[in-house]
């Protein structure tokens, strides 16, 4: 009799640990296949990214010394007719950073669509006269520009401005990514560096030569210094409109000038009402930056070649695996299933600590959402492994008789 018993135990174990290896493998396959085409929910993935960025991200040590910007906002066109960028003012712009010595010019603003005949020339002509490089931010068929002809104008544009022809007048597209190989999300908060298209950040940064490429599509936050801003910024002070020989001074005035020197500076707007995003960092307070705001981290993070590490469809495969496994094995064997709630509270906050420390420590991002579903799911198998165990012992019954 005891000799029986010992057998259906050690059948009833076998079995379950052949099936709890073969529900981890199941598990690890369908989160993954669900990953690759984004089908899990968004929390608690991101809403875990978003804090430990906020709180645990690198912290600029000064006020970077290679980048600036330059923008527009609603006080500085105050005395204009309409509240938007006038294209006279932008050519003001690039000739006062032209004079100032900017390293590369970088116009943050998509030119869709003509305004003013003599505006618009007057900018062509001051871009083609710069000594320094200026690149331009472009749109392409992901936009949904105001007309049908928005991407037209743009190359008409681009053709009359010589762009790409010698290096020095460049473009690349102003898009952000939410998810990698998407442009948009249900939270709209910007996270990633579009690719793979070349990018207006990816041309700047590259205009003192070729920069290493990300190991992953994450935007490496940097934090600000303990005192001031990451990047000086100069905001265009108010000034009546219309423009004539040295009217520069009224745009930009000489006396910020030694600021911009050597600099790669981009020009955007800072308006209350477009071009305002969220990002990791407005995860506390819910404030969008600029665009041109994002645009300057991508570019101070490829300058420095800076990454945040991601794991390889491949690794992560493993930890679902994993992690499936584990929680299969407490689930049947420490009975944590009696706990209730306990095993998934305790599995959340292990997970939390850990990717805390990943990233705090090594600049690592693991999966959250996948390897929290993992867990669940192992628990779970491992709790109802008990119901495979009624085939074997009625045949091993059946054996016996």
């Amino acid at each position: 009799m005891v000799e029986r018993q010992g057998n259906e135990v050690s059948i009833a174990a076998g079995v379950r640990s052949v099936l709890g290896v073969a529900w981890a493998l199941v598990v690890a396959i369908v989160l993954t296949t669900m990953t690759s085409y984004n089908l899990l929910p968004d929390a608690p993935d991101k809403w875990t990214y978003d804090w430990r960025t906020y709180f645990f991200s690198k912290r600029a040590p000064a006020q970077r010394e290679d980048i600036a910007l330059v923008v527009i906002n609603e006080e500085s066109v105050a005395d204009y007719h309409y509240n938007v960028v006038d294209r006279g003012l932008l050519a003001e712009l690039v000739r006062a950073l032209n004079e100032a010595g900017a390293e590369a010019i970088g116009l943050d603003f998509v030119f869709e669509r003509p305004t003013e005949p003599r505006k618009d020339q007057a900018l062509i002509a001051a871009i083609t006269a710069s000594t320094r490089p200026v690149v331009l931010a472009a749109i392409d068929e992901r936009a949904r520009v105001g007309t049908s002809g928005g991407l037209e104008y743009q190359k008409e544009l681009f053709e009359q401005l010589g762009v790409g022809k010698d290096g020095r007048i460049r473009a690349g597209h102003a898009f952000f990514s939410r998810v990698p190989g998407h442009l948009t999300t249900g939270d709209q908060v910007v996270r990633f560096i579009s690719a793979p298209r070349e990018s207006f950040a990816r041309v700047l940064a590259d205009i003192d030569g070729v920069k290493p490429t990300p190991s992953s599509e994450y935007i490496d936050w940097l934090l600000p210094p303990p005192r001031g801003d990451t990047f000086a910024t100069l905001r265009v002070p108010r000034h009546k409109p219309g423009f004539g020989k040295g009217d520069t001074e009224k745009v930009l005035p000489s006396g910020w000038r030694a600021a911009l020197k050597d600099k790669i500076v981009l020009v955007g707007a800072e308006f209350v009402d477009r071009d305002r995003h969220l990002t990791p960092l407005s995860v506390a307070d819910k404030i969008p930056v600029s665009g041109v705001a994002i645009q300057a981290q991508i570019l101070a993070q490829l300058r420095d070649g800076r990454s945040i590490r991601a794991m390889s469809e491949r690794a992560e495969a493993i930890t679902v695996f994993m992690v499936a496994l584990l929680g299969y094995a407490l689930g049947w064997r420490a009975r944590i299933y009696w706990y209730r709630a306990a095993p998934y509270a305790i599995g959340i906050a292990v997970l939390a600590v850990i990717g805390v420390a990943l990233f705090a420590f090594w600049h690592l991002i693991i999966p959250t959402t996948t390897v929290l579903f993992a867990w669940l799911a192992g628990v779970g198998g491992g709790h109802y492994s008990g119901w495979s165990l009624r085939v074997p012992r009625r045949l091993f019954a059946r054996k016996e008789a």
